[in-house]
């Protein structure tokens, strides 16, 4: 299949130190809703997500367990992979840092890099994070002197160890940036990266002493050193492609489309790895499209404030599609947004329950009433496309804005009850009315925009695209066969109108 039929897409890998929260949820529901997007379309879709293995921060919160770290792993990894399962992720590769191919083609990427000359090795005296598993110089410090992100003060470190030739990049990142604008959308978080090249880019440390950490990937020809995280976790998404292990799938599936991640690790995604690539002779992924942070109920989540919000106990307190609908039509994509249980009860009983459930219930009743439980037959200028639409969605996914994509099908789903009060097929279906021609062109009409309806919500909603269709009398399987320019209801197909979509929450 040539690249152009092919979609890759990635999550972050998240760090396996602790249970998944909100903020995980919310991205891999991004890439899932992107991955199924371009499925719905026809393309062969490669989605990775996982979990990152490696790292001081992951040695010591086993330590802290008093487990053995592969073991404190496992059970970590189970808790993410369970995630993809209860959000009803798709994603064909679970990716986990530790595996023993991914180590071997790490340390591969390594040695093309080494020989380059982009790495070195020298003393070194800085600031670690380990929060954020990085080095640190005092201007990315607050007044305090403490790690933004984490609040806490960076460990000060003198050791010797391995650096790449980060600096070395300015000018070739500078040039990817003007060439291609849209490598780092969106444009707000390409600027900061921008501006990050125009104040200088300096070497970054990329191994420990295994004096100090002894869990991670071994330095190729260097027993005494480890990998740095960011080296070893950034190579994840080549090495689940097959770097230098399957060459024929590699180039089916690299260069990827677009990785996904959240604004507080953009700069490894969008300065580091693409110098990485280019200094080990690899393509550069197409983009990187950086999404913002969630709040809760306007807070940042915080242990001390004990609004950590958990995946699992969210979804028992409503059902997933109502969750994952609400986190891309109420989020934009391109800046922070808020969570909140009370905009997402408001909702689901204006946009779920009341919108799309109330419409599609109507509609199939009607026909069910009306048409003996047939889609009729329409004269030819009752059948449309709704293009218009489908234009609006698709630019929508293109941008990432998934909130305005959505809003485009609602419009379409606020017009057909709009057209129901305004036609009043109950009196067009009274025999004295003579109206069966008008009725039927007014019932395909409503029964093709929930057609339509069932496509369009299909990634955000896969459960209950999949009802919409079986009570259209239609098959999920055979409907995606089709080509969605194409798509059109055969007339005469049996309808099976079954439960309301959205039942009322209690």
């Amino acid at each position: 299949m040539s690249k152009k039929n092919t979609f890759y897409i990635t999550s972050p890998i998240y760090y396996a130190t602790a249970a998944p929260h909100l903020g995980h949820m919310y991205t891999t529901i991004i890439c899932d809703v992107v991955a199924r997007y371009h499925r719905m379309l026809g393309h062969e879709v490669l989605f990775l997500t996982g979990t990152d293995e490696h790292g001081s921060k992951v040695y010591q919160k086993a330590q802290e367990a008093r487990k053995d770290t592969q073991a404190f792993l496992d059970e970590q990894a189970a808790k993410y992979e369970l995630m993809t399962d209860v959000l009803d992720i798709s994603n064909d590769i679970f990716m986990r840092t530790s595996y023993d191919w991914h180590k071997k083609a790490a340390q591969e990427f390594w040695k093309r890099s080494f020989e380059h000359g982009d790495i070195y090795k020298k003393k070194y005296t800085g600031l670690y994070c380990v929060g954020c598993e990085a080095f640190k110089t005092e201007k990315d410090l607050d007044e305090k002197g403490l790690c933004p992100d984490h609040k806490q003060k960076p460990e000060r470190i003198e050791e010797e160890n391995y650096f790449f030739r980060l600096s070395a990049y300015g000018a070739k990142l500078k040039k990817l940036f003007k060439e291609n604008p849209e490598f780092v959308i969106p444009e707000g978080k390409r600027k900061e990266m921008h501006a990050l090249i125009e104040e200088g880019l300096e070497d970054v440390s990329i191994s420990r002493h295994k004096s100090k950490l002894s869990w991670g990937v071994e330095v190729p020809g260097d027993s005494e050193q480890v990998m740095y995280v960011w080296f070893d976790a950034l190579t994840n998404y080549i090495t689940a492609a097959g770097y230098a292990q399957d060459e024929k799938k590699f180039k089916k599936w690299w260069p990827a489309d677009v990785h996904v991640v959240g604004k507080e690790i953009n700069r490894f995604h969008s300065l580091l790895w693409p110098a990485m690539l280019i200094s080990a002779g690899v393509d550069i992924p197409k983009q990187i499209a950086v999404h913002g942070w969630i709040t809760v109920d306007g807070q940042k989540m915080s242990k001390t404030l004990g609004n950590v919000l958990d995946p699992f106990e969210i979804v028992k307190q409503f059902p997933l599609s109502a969750v994952r609908y609400f986190m891309l039509r109420e989020i934009p994509f391109d800046s922070d947004g808020v969570f909140s249980f009370k905009r997402l009860g408001e909702r689901y009983e204006a946009d779920l329950a009341n919108g799309l459930g109330n419409l599609f219930y109507r509609v199939l009743s009607m026909i069910e009433k009306y048409t003996d439980g047939c889609i009729p037959q329409p004269s030819d200028d009752a059948v449309r496309t709704y293009e218009h639409v489908w234009k609006e969605y698709n630019e929508g996914f293109r941008a990432f804005r998934f909130d305005r994509a959505l809003e485009a099908v609602w419009a379409l789903l606020r017009s057909a009850d709009q057209v129901i009060n305004e036609e009043e097929p109950w009196k067009l279906a009274d025999p004295a009315a003579k109206q069966e021609v008008k009725l039927n062109n007014l019932l395909y009409t409503l029964a093709t925009i929930c057609h339509h309806a069932a496509w369009f919500v299909y990634p955000f909603m896969p459960s209950i695209s999949e009802a919409m269709f079986e009570q259209l009398g239609l098959n999920i399987s055979e409907e995606f066969k089709h080509d969605v320019k194409k798509i059109a209801l055969k007339p005469g197909t049996k309808i099976k109108k079954g439960s309301p979509l959205f039942p009322r929450l209690v």
